[in-house]
């Protein structure tokens, strides 16, 4: 039994160190693949051709997008430029053989751009590139915008303004602010002197509208019905058996009566001797006839004059009888009224004290010319 242990000890401790020795020759032997794997070369890919080359298919301004064929190769590098040369131009690289489009951005809107393409391949730390391809310029993309009114605009009501890019399809929109009413006016009834006219406002964009009265005028026109003038629109009588002349007629009067005017004044200078002659004549007759007047009126002055006692009793006569009449009135309770009746029955006016005393001396007069005729008796 001790010697199969001890056999069996000394079978595993072999196989252990078997396994060591192994292992350390796979380690090294990888370490020396890799050392030859480290100092080769990659391979030189192919030259590649730009496919396409185009501006705005973003609808962005400053924007390229660019198109190649696709080759075997670890990855492509971009070159941009805005001179033939490349002078400080850049470079852009794209891992993979499968991204053959780049865009693009942040550059100056409406320049020129040159670009450029090579594939490259690496391997390890070395990284070899291939030929580059052809350059091709193309100006980057300047929005060029056309304007198109999608909605007019009109009297309170917006309207809208749209602009598109021709390049990329671009487009916004503004809005245009409403416009203002803008009228015409019309008489559509005239004033007369029955009615008011109507003036009416229309405004001749959205046909809105609005009244105004035009106030009556004064003016008449005349129409002759019988003997009398009347008007043709309102029928009020202007005159009665008097022609009224309308506004027609009314300049040929004033043109024939400026003419008349004319004649008359050559006329007059013709009859002025004659008319101061007949003049002359009227003034001598106008003389005889105050002579005459005067005449009849003078043998009133023969009337024997009345002395101032006779005077004092016809005053105190005529107011006795009056106050006869007062108190006889009284008694019959009738009014007195002081001022006198007419024949139609209404009161005459109040006489005054003046017109009264006048009334008494006349009275007295007579008194005294009936008396004296009597004593001549």
């Amino acid at each position: 039994m001790l010697r199969l242990e001890k056999y069996v000890a000394l079978v595993s401790v072999f196989f252990v160190f078997a396994l060591f020795a192994i292992c350390a020759c796979q380690g090294a032997y990888a370490a020396k693949s890799s050392a030859s794997t480290k100092d080769a070369k990659p391979a030189k890919p192919g030259k590649v051709t730009i496919s396409g080359l185009t501006s705005g298919t973003s609808m962005t301004e400053g924007e390229i997008t660019v198109k190649w064929g696709k080759i075997s190769c670890t990855g492509y590098q971009l070159g941009y430029a805005d001179n033939k040369d490349f002078k400080s131009g850049k470079t852009c690289a794209l891992k993979g053989s499968g991204s053959v489009t780049k865009q693009l951005t942040c550059l100056k809107e409406g320049s020129a751009y040159w670009v450029r393409v090579r594939a490259y391949n690496t391997s390890g730390s070395s990284t070899v590139y291939g030929a580059w391809s052809g350059s091709k310029s193309i100006v980057a993309h300047a929005h060029e915008f056309e304007s198109r009114t999608v909605k007019e605009a009109s009297c309170g009501i917006a309207g809208t303004l749209r602009y598109s890019c021709k390049g990329c399809g671009y487009s916004y929109e503004i809005r245009l602010s409403p416009l203002k009413h803008e009228y015409r006016s019309k008489v559509t009834a005239k004033p007369s002197c029955k009615d008011k006219g109507v003036t009416t406002y229309t405004c001749i964009r959205c046909g809105d509208s609005y009244v105004e009265q035009i106030p009556k005028i004064s003016e008449h026109k005349p129409m002759k019905k019988g003997s009398a003038t009347v008007c043709k629109v309102c029928g009020k009588t202007l005159s009665k058996g008097k022609k009224v002349a309308s506004k027609d007629k009314s300049k040929a009067n004033n043109s024939k009566s400026k003419k008349s005017e004319t004649s008359k004044s050559k006329s007059k200078s013709k009859s002025t001797g004659k008319s101061k002659k007949k003049k002359q004549d009227d003034k001598q007759k106008q003389v005889k006839k105050k002579q005459t007047k005067s005449s009849k009126t003078k043998p009133a002055q023969n009337k024997p004059v009345q002395t101032k006692a006779q005077a004092k009793t016809t005053q105190n006569d005529s107011a006795q009888a009056k106050s006869s009449q007062r108190k006889a009135q009284a008694k019959s309770g009738k009014k007195i009224e002081t001022g006198t009746k007419t024949k139609s029955g209404e009161k005459s006016k109040k006489l005054t004290r003046e017109e009264r005393t006048k009334l008494a001396r006349d009275a007295a007069v007579r008194w005294a010319i009936t008396i004296a005729n009597d004593n001549s008796f």
